[in-house]
């Protein structure tokens, strides 16, 4: 089925204003990547990642909005993804991630730029509704991340989950969410780490490791930062 999105500016619905373009396409032993660019109405542009560890046997989608005059804005934006016949939507109790099952667990999804905990109402909402999952997000700024990361490996996805928005710092200075963004996340035993550069790239540090890239994801073991792929700057 179709990966439908919904973008509005100071509450005015942004419309496409050309065809989706292949930015990007990446493949190497552990992942593939590719990253599109669509223009939309208002002065804005998605642009949409979608990450497979192919051994890991996880998946990383992410929706980015931007204006393309770099002025901070009211941003809102919906993604909604079609599921299978037959999925079943689990969401926890007190987090907002959930686990998609039909007669066994299949995925756990875990909405990284969403604040982990439902009694913090900032952020935006994970749901499901007439068979499709909908990941909405709001906020100001000069852009907008959102993001979703699936573990495909059905034993692993029925363990405990978690997941953090990081700190990105520039020159030893806090780099804002419309800048850069980093998510780590972990699913049973393992985790793992993603960085965007939204802006300008810089030589940044996020968990430790240092980046000079556009975007990096890869694994974190024992510790240290097992990179997968990272996309330097055009």
């Amino acid at each position: 089925g179709n990966w439908t999105f919904t973008t509005k500016v100071a509450g005015q619905l942004a419309e496409p204003e050309g065809e989706w373009e292949q930015l990007c396409w990446e493949s190497g032993k552990r992942f593939d990547f590719i990253e599109l660019g669509l223009p939309l109405s208002h002065g804005l542009r998605l642009e949409r990642q979608i990450l497979f560890g192919r051994q890991d046997r996880v998946l990383y989608f992410a929706d980015i909005i931007f204006p393309t005059d770099g002025e901070p804005r009211d941003l809102e934006h919906t993604f909604n993804l079609p599921l299978a016949s037959g999925t079943v939507w689990t969401p926890e109790n007190e987090t907002r991630d959930g686990i998609l099952s039909g007669t066994r667990t299949r995925a756990a999804i875990l909405p990284l730029a969403l604040r982990e905990w439902r009694a913090d109402p900032r952020s935006g909402a994970l749901t499901v509704g007439d068979g499709r999952l909908t990941l909405a997000q709001s906020g100001r700024g000069k852009s907008l991340c959102c993001p979703l990361f699936i573990d495909l490996d059905r034993d692993r996805a029925a363990q405990q989950r978690t997941w953090r928005q990081l700190t990105v710092c520039d020159m030893l200075e806090v780099v804002p969410p419309d800048v850069a963004v980093g998510f780590r996340a972990q699913s049973g035993n393992d985790q793992w780490l993603i960085y965007r550069s939204i802006k300008q790239p810089g030589n940044r540090s996020v968990l430790g490791h240092n980046v000079a890239g556009e975007f990096c994801a890869g694994r974190v073991v024992d510790g240290a930062f097992k990179e997968w792929i990272e996309i330097e700057p055009v």
